[in-house]
């Protein structure tokens, strides 16, 4: 229960001040402060006081404080990151494939194993622009074979259902129209 006296206080500084500014003053919680705000103040008066001059001057300080604080951080940033050194692509052990510890970006990630040793491919992966998001399949060019269904395959498996599905309509279906 809030005092009346710290209710009455909120309810005239809302406006003038923001809600977490308030709540530290008073010892609560900034949706507390909203909620006591919106609990006793008539919607007529909520309306008028959200468009109010002295409201968008307190938002317009707030957003400079964070704007400020942006740019703050971003000076705190260093300027140049160092480059990462690669180490080239070491060939995959065709049988045994590669661990998860030796998987490197350009490796295949097509999973090998029966569930409780997963190894991956680890072949070199299949490198298609404008196939892929990145220029390169996560796979290489045997499993995204595999893994991939050509558009045209798909529209032919989606026809052949299709006319499957019309051969077996009954006649009374096809004369009133599908049904």
């Amino acid at each position: 229960m809030t005092d009346p006296a710290i209710r009455d206080a909120i309810v005239a500084a809302y406006g003038r001040e923001s809600a977490a500014a308030l709540a530290a003053r008073y010892g609560k919680t900034k949706n507390a402060v909203i909620g006591i705000w919106f609990r006793h103040v008539p919607p007529e008066q909520r309306a008028e006081m959200l468009r109010s001059p002295a409201r968008k001057a307190v938002m317009a300080a707030a957003r400079a404080r964070k704007a400020r604080a942006r740019r703050e951080r971003k000076k705190a940033l260093p300027v140049e990151l160092p480059a990462l050194q690669m180490e080239p692509a070491r060939e995959p052990f065709s049988e045994i494939g590669v661990g998860l510890i030796d998987l490197l970006p350009e490796h295949c990630r097509f999973p090998i194993g029966d569930g409780r040793a997963i190894r991956y491919c680890g072949a070199p992966r299949l490198y298609k622009p404008g196939m892929f998001s990145d220029g390169c399949s996560p796979y290489c060019e045997e499993h995204t074979r595999l893994c991939y269904v050509p558009l045209e395959a798909r529209q032919e498996r989606k026809l052949k259902r299709k006319q499957k599905d019309v051969a077996r309509r009954r006649p009374q279906q096809i004369a009133w129209g599908g049904l």
